[in-house]
């Protein structure tokens, strides 16, 4: 009957399509009066028999998998073992199904289909398509695995499983910005082109067929099984012809000739949804009837951290043209393909001009800014900044004036900032040849033309001077960047006055570069002096003061000073300014407020702010942005300074990606990623990781700077503190030596990463049994660190720890043991039972209990080190190795070799896990083996 069936469906079509119009009890005598042919009738009749209510006959196939639905786990298909549904839609079901060999296991999304293959032709033809699908191979494609026809005729495919969300659900619940959404869909449109070339159409894109994983990568399902279904005459009337109306293009509908801009058209209402919430209205012809920003969604602008007029702004101009020739009724208007559709996302993203809007002269310009713009520094822009430098003043001025003045200074200025722009792009006079072409020569050009563009404009030279020198700041080129600012905050203060805040702003960015070149008392001291000036005369609170107190924060940061005092009132003038003014700065105040607590050994209240600032940074520029992995960053030196390196790893990992993204030359937030990066990884005892990714930092601020750096320091200081948990101490001795020159060139004698520098370069020369010189250098840490923090502090522990092994080393054990108990009870009060510190402290004192022949408090010590550490997470493997040493020595102390042997066995599969050179462990583990035999 199936073949009857398909042999003759072009007549079997036509009878149905009248009686399926009729009521099912009418339907009998209808066909008898239609049709004389006894096959015909039969045929027609059993796909009657089929038919439901409100179905076709041929429906039948559908309700056979719905019916068996439920019971279907534990049932095989084909090589597949069904566990659960995943879920249903149009075509058919799909299940999760194993796949198990004596070879692999795999797992697969199992699809079954609401359609019918009913002959041997068609079944070979379905096989030869699959075959072809099977050789798509693309990232963002979820492979077909295999297919096959049951025993009811009905087809089923064995996918790649996708553990995600439709994109749309992703975009909004991840809060991602547009530039974010747009590069998110820019993938899509690459994986939809790759198949496009491969000459198989989707027919069927819309958001489930497209989820995004927790590694924000999408993939693409179903990809050309509507072809792989062929045009067979079954189909007609199937499940697969229940098209998806809000995506399918009206070349669908009319049943007309399927292309790549069919997909393109779906792909177009995609990209509406992700950037309004809503897909195109429609007329009865399938023609979109409204611009894109007709319908924004409130859900989805908040989701984008945008209000619904700005969020109408962004996408009005560009975006607007490129949905709108997307989804054209007439396929030749639109996009050619996804390649196109592609490349003018890439083009709106870089700032050109895009190919679906008109070659006009003014669009040209306007595109050429926005490039540049764009280009001019990794984190902000010029010609961005050049164009809105006035926008900080204009804000003060609408707080000073009535209306009708801001409006005629507003335009007044804004007309002055076109013709600087304009001039600097273009010269004065057109039709010549400027010789501006590189970044650098503008900002040159445009330091030389300020003085004479705005003569009588003080407020204008202070902006444009200040936001040409910071840009240089940015760029690494200090000394252009010192003239321009140092310019500037001489005419603010001049012209402007002390409490002015331009003036305020003005000395801030020189502040900053100041930072940048490690000057932090010449800074400390101008900024002192800037925000007393600005207090004097200035009473409100607003945005440029939360800034300046929370650089006064950063600076005492960067001297090794409490600053959580500072840091929580910058915050808490930026809490209470209108959100419009002080939202940005409230986050950019977070960060520095969870820094201040992690360094000031607060670093689980650390978590909480940093956290909340991630997330509004998040919604409204994407996760993929510089911004977060700064957070990021200081996210991980809190879960650093409390112990948890495992998620420090992660979160510096993440950071330093995101960077390496987003910067294509030296930058130092990039610079301090890695450095700080390299410093976790020693403390995992990934050493050679470690001295890698210092390598890669060092060499990148050397770039930077010129000269001596405090960043320069630490990482030197890291690559040491890498080299001798190594035993390569003469290594060692070298970074730290050069880290200590360098420090000693940049801050003061006292300064704590000076003390920390000796403290380590001590500890190495104990190493190398170098005495007097170790005791001259720790004797000076221990001073400096008691002379910043008092009695009682981590950093004068860690200095008691160096003092302890030197001690021992003199063979003064109840010195070694005295100084070591110091420091464990400093670490006590400071820091959880399992941090790695801490259990280092614990195991250098049960070391000197051992070496008193205090055997018994030797063995508890050794004990609760060895609980607590693998209780901690990550366990340390080099702090196994040590407990267990130790607990064997005292076993053996003890008269107990049988627990001596079964430690050391254990020490040695735990050092196995170390990486680089552990053959001194190796040596003293085999001796204390032999002993214990």
């Amino acid at each position: 009957m199936r073949d009857l069936i398909a042999s003759r469906w072009s007549e079997i079509e036509p009878l149905l399509d009248a009686l399926l119009e009729l009521a099912p009890e009418q339907r009998a005598v209808e066909l008898e009066r239609r049709c004389h042919d006894p096959e015909l009738r039969a045929a027609a009749l059993q796909l009657l028999a089929f038919d439901a209510r409100d179905d076709s006959g041929v429906d039948q196939l559908a309700r056979e998998i719905s019916a068996h639905a439920g019971g279907l786990e534990g049932q095989r298909i084909g090589p597949y073992l069904i566990e659960r549904t995943l879920g249903e839609g149009g075509m058919g079901m799909v299940f999760l199904a194993t796949r198990q060999t004596a070879e692999f296991t795999q797992q697969v999304a199992l699809k079954l289909l609401r359609v019918g293959l009913f002959s041997a032709a068609q079944q070979e033809q379905f096989r030869r398509e699959q075959r072809i699908h099977a050789r798509l191979e693309h990232p963002h494609i979820a492979r077909v695995f295999d297919s096959g026809v049951t025993t009811a005729g009905v087809p089923y495919f064995a996918m790649e499983y996708v553990n995600g969300v439709p994109v749309t659900d992703y975009c909004d619940g991840e809060h991602l910005g547009i530039d974010a959404r747009l590069k998110l869909f820019a993938t899509i449109c690459d994986a939809v082109a790759y198949a496009h070339l491969n000459l198989i159409v989707h027919r069927d894109l819309k958001p489930s067929n497209i989820l995004v994983g927790h590694d924000g990568e999408p993939k693409l399902l179903d990809f050309g099984i509507a072809k792989l279904l062929g045009d067979s005459p079954e189909n007609t009337r199937t499940g697969l012809r229940q098209l998806t109306p809000g995506y399918a293009a009206p070349e669908q509908s009319a049943s007309g000739t399927i292309t790549t801009a069919t997909d393109v058209y779906a792909l177009g209402v995609l990209l509406r949804e992700l950037l309004t919430g809503a897909r195109p209205p429609r007329s009865d012809t399938g023609a979109v009837t409204a611009t894109i920003t007709a319908r924004v969604q409130p859900a989805t602008a908040a989701a984008c951290g945008l209000s619904d007029k700005a969020l109408r702004r962004r996408l009005r101009g560009d975006l607007d043209s490129i949905v709108g020739k997307a989804v054209q009724i007439e396929p030749e208007r639109r996009y050619a393909g996804a390649a196109a559709l592609h490349d003018d996302i890439e083009r709106h993203l870089n700032g050109q001009p895009i190919r679906a809007r008109p070659d006009a002269a003014a669009y040209r310009l306007e595109k050429f800014i926005q490039r540049h713009k764009l280009g001019f520094a990794a984190s902000l822009a010029l010609v961005a900044t050049l164009i809105g430098a006035t926008v900080f003043s204009l804000k003060q001025a609408q707080r000073a004036r009535a209306a009708a003045a801001q409006a005629e200074a507003a335009s007044a200025k804004s007309d002055a900032e076109k013709r600087f722009l304009l001039n600097l792009f273009v010269g004065t006079n057109p039709g010549v040849a400027t010789a501006v072409e590189t970044p650098e020569q503008m900002l040159s050009y445009g330091r030389q033309r300020v003085a004479r563009d705005f003569p009588d404009q003080p407020e204008l030279q202070v902006e444009v001077l200040g936001t040409i020198g910071d840009v240089e700041r940015q760029r690494g080129r200090y000394a252009e960047s010192r003239s321009a600012l140092e310019q500037a905050a001489d005419i603010a203060r001049t012209r402007l006055g002390a409490g002015d805040e331009r003036t305020l702003n003005a000395e801030l960015l020189l502040v900053r570069l100041q930072m940048a070149q490690g000057q932090y008392a010449d800074a400390s001291k101008r900024l002192d002096g800037a925000v007393a000036a600005f207090r004097e005369h200035q009473h409100d609170e607003s945005e440029i003061l939360s800034e300046a107190i929370e650089d006064q924060a950063r600076l005492r940061i960067a001297g090794g000073d409490d600053a959580v005092a500072l840091a929580g009132e910058a915050l808490a003038i930026a809490q209470r300014l209108p959100r419009a003014d002080g939202a940005d700065q409230g986050s950019h105040a977070q960060q520095t407020f969870g820094d201040a607590l992690t360094r000031s050994g607060r670093a689980a209240e650390a978590l909480a702010p940093l956290d909340e600032a991630r997330a509004y940074i998040t919604a409204k520029v994407g996760s993929q942005h510089a911004f977060v992995a700064t957070i990021l960053r200081l996210s991980a030196s809190a879960q650093a300074e409390l112990g948890r390196y495992d998620r420090a790893e992660e979160l510096s990992r993440q950071a330093v990606a995101i960077y390496r993204q987003a910067y294509k030359r030296p930058y130092l937030n990039f610079a301090s990623g890695l450095s700080e990066r390299a410093a976790i990884l020693a403390q995992l005892d990934r050493c050679d990781e470690s001295i890698v990714v210092g390598d890669e930092a060092l060499a990148m601020q050397r770039q930077l700077f010129s000269g001596a750096h405090i960043g320069i320091a630490g990482t030197l200081a890291v690559i040491g503190s890498a080299r001798y948990r190594q035993h390569r101490y003469a290594d060692a001795e070298q970074a730290q030596r050069e880290a200590l020159d360098t420090a000693e060139k940049t801050v003061a004698a006292d300064h704590p990463i000076v003390a920390r520098i000796r403290r380590d370069l001590g500890r190495t020369l104990v190493a190398l049994a170098r005495h007097d010189e170790a005791q001259s250098l720790l004797d000076a840490a221990l001073a400096a660190d008691r002379k910043h923090y008092g009695q009682s502090h981590p950093s004068i522990a860690a200095d008691l720890i160096g003092v302890s092994e030197l001690a021992a080393a003199h063979g003064d054990k109840q010195a070694a043991l005295d100084a070591s108990e110091q420091a464990l009870a400093m670490y006590a009060k400071a820091l959880p039972e399992t941090h790695p510190t801490r259990l280092d402290a614990q195991l250098h004192a049960a070391e000197y209990l051992l070496a008193t022949q205090r055997n018994a408090d030797a063995q508890t010590q050794f004990a609760a080190t060895l609980q607590a550490a693998r209780a901690g997470t990550p366990p340390v493997p080099a702090t196994f190795v040590r407990a267990l040493m130790g607990l064997a020595r005292t076993d053996l102390a003890l008269g107990s070799k049988a627990d001596a042997q079964q430690a050391l066995r254990e020490a040695q599969a735990e050092l196995a896990k170390i990486p680089g050179d552990s053959g001194q462990q190796q040596t003293e583990i085999a001796q204390l083996l032999a002993a214990a035999r």
